[in-house]
């Protein structure tokens, strides 16, 4: 399944606490009657940065309102989910890779565990947000993808209108029309999928009961805008 390049981190909700860095352990939201901890929050900060490849020093305040904003979202949709379903083994694996393959010092396993205990996430930890993770994604995408439809016209706009200009621009070759079709295709998709998943997460807002008695940092609230690979968390 093609993803947009950002809904970052679906799978830290459940993820055993790790050290918060100084931060108090407590109540920063209720979802529904469900918490948030701070310990998630700063749970789903340092996996994000590792899994996007990203230095864990000095993590600025703002990513840790984000990331509540992602956990809000992420438990708004789990509550919405009737039953689980268990990503395969090799596709979690082939996750697992890509994650350190982000890492080229980490040629062996020694390495690895020392990169893992930089960001304060151990394998399993890691493990179980790429299995849930890939839960996530696989629920939203059949919850939106059949309500997004891309008409052959609109594939042709974008490809006169976008491919065909950048290409230009760049001073690269035109592709056939024919080429590029699928791909032009699954990009739009993928937009009305974040656009479905922005209102169906607006309406989950108004209608739960989402309480922030402690946030991270001041101006916290409900994202102005995410998409699906955001909240997954590729």
């Amino acid at each position: 399944m093609k993803i947009t390049a950002v809904l970052l981190a679906f799978a830290f909700l459940f993820a055993p606490p790790l050290s918060a860095g100084g931060m108090a352990d407590r109540i920063v939201a209720t979802v529904n009657d469900e918490p948030v901890l701070a310990s998630d929050v700063a749970d789903a900060v340092r996996v994000e940065a590792l899994m996007q490849g990203r230095a864990v020093g000095d993590i600025p305040l703002a990513d840790y309102q984000a990331a509540m904003d992602r956990l809000i979202d992420r438990m708004l949709i789990r509550q919405q989910m009737i039953s689980g379903y268990t990503p395969p083994v090799q596709q979690v694996e082939r996750r697992m890779v890509q994650v350190r393959g982000a890492f080229p010092e980490a040629k062996s396993d020694a390495a690895w565990q020392g990169i893992l205990a930089t960001y304060g996430v151990n394998e399993q930890q890691l493990r179980n947000s790429v299995e849930e993770q890939l839960q996530l994604m696989q629920f939203v995408d059949v919850r939106l993808r059949h309500m997004a439809r891309v008409s052959r016209e609109e594939v042709e706009a974008y490809y006169q209108q976008k491919l065909l200009p950048e290409l230009s621009h760049k001073g690269a070759p035109s592709e056939p029309l024919d080429n590029v079709r699928s791909e032009i295709y699954e990009l739009l998709l993928q937009q009305k999928i974040d656009a479905q998943l922005n209102s169906w997460l607006a309406g989950l807002r108004e209608q739960a009961d989402v309480r922030i008695p402690h946030p991270v940092i001041a101006g916290g609230g409900a994202s102005s805008g995410t998409s699906f690979s955001a909240v997954v968390g590729r």
